[in-house]
This record gives structure tokens, C-alpha cells and sequence, in this order.
């Protein structure tokens, strides 16, 4: 019974060894997995803490377009804005330009039909005065001449007032 208490103590003993190097094996491995586990959250905080960064950049970035659509939308009427008072200058230079064309040309008008006035009132009297001291006919058609050009001036200077309203 001796013998059998030895073998039996021996092979307890040789269970425990075969146990306590499985302990050691299983105690060793949870020290890597414990390890990898601390590495696997320490990279998830530093992607957590990344996404909490890129997220503030994001939102940042988000603000600053925000702020550049509104200041182009002020930049552009502005814009606008500018080219509408250039119109507005353009249209008053044109109006004016326009204006004092209008006077020069009434002015011309008015002196034309002051001088074929003139030249219908010579010409009538010319006529009128038929018996008494002839024109010499060289006089006659140069005044005859001037006076059909002074007609179509004033046709003209009537044709470019009217067209300039």
C-alpha cells in the first residue's frame, strides 16, 4: 500500500506539475493578451481622441465656410452695387452728352433757318424788283445754288434734332 500511496503521490505530484506549467503557460499568455489588450485600447483612446480633433477641425472649417459664403454674398452685392452706380454715372455722362448735342444742334437749326429767312427774303425781293436793276446770272444761280444747299442743311439739322429725342 506503501507502493501505491507512492505512485499515487507521484502521480499527483506530476498532475500538479502538469498543471502548475499550465498555469504558468495560461498566466504567461494572459500577460501578452493583457498586453495587446492595453495596446488595442490605448490605440482606440488615440483614435478617439483623434476623431475628437478632426471632428473640431471639421466643425471649425464648417464655421469658416459658413463665414466666407456670407462675406461673398456681401463681396458680390457690393459688387453689384458698383457696377449699378457706374451704369447710373454712364447713363447721367450720356444724358448730358446728349443734351448739349440737342442745343448745339438747335442752335445750328435756328441759325439756318435764320439765314434761309435771309436768303428767301433777299430772293423775294430780287424777284420783286425784277424791273429794276437786273442781277447779273452768275449772281443769280451762285445765290440760287447757296440757297438749295441752306435747304438741305436745314432738312438735316431738322432730320438729326428730331432724331436726337
Amino acid at each position: 500500500m506503501v507502493l501505491q500511496r507512492d505512485a499515487t503521490f507521484r502521480y499527483h505530484k506530476a498532475q500538479i506539475r502538469i498543471l502548475q506549467d499550465e498555469l504558468a503557460s495560461l498566466l504567461e499568455m494572459r500577460t501578452k493578451v493583457q498586453a495587446k489588450h492595453d495596446a488595442a485600447a490605448d490605440e482606440l483612446e488615440r483614435r478617439r481622441t483623434d476623431l475628437a480633433a478632426f471632428s473640431e477641425h471639421v466643425q471649425q472649417m464648417q464655421a469658416l465656410l459658413d463665414k466666407n459664403k456670407s462675406l461673398q454674398g456681401i463681396q458680390e452685392a457690393k459688387q453689384r452695387m458698383l457696377e449699378t452706380d457706374a451704369q447710373v454715372a454712364t447713363t447721367r455722362k450720356n444724358e448730358k452728352l446728349l443734351l448739349r448735342t440737342a442745343k448745339v444742334t438747335e442752335v445750328r437749326l435756328h441759325e439756318g433757318t435764320e439765314a434761309l429767312q435771309g436768303l428767301k427774303k433777299e430772293l423775294e425781293d430780287e424777284r420783286s424788283n425784277q424791273g429794276g436793276m437786273a442781277v447779273p446770272r452768275h449772281e443769280h444761280e451762285r445765290l440760287l445754288n447757296h440757297h438749295q444747299r441752306l435747304e438741305k442743311q436745314k432738312v438735316m439739322i431738322s432730320f438729326d434734332f428730331f432724331n436726337s429725342y
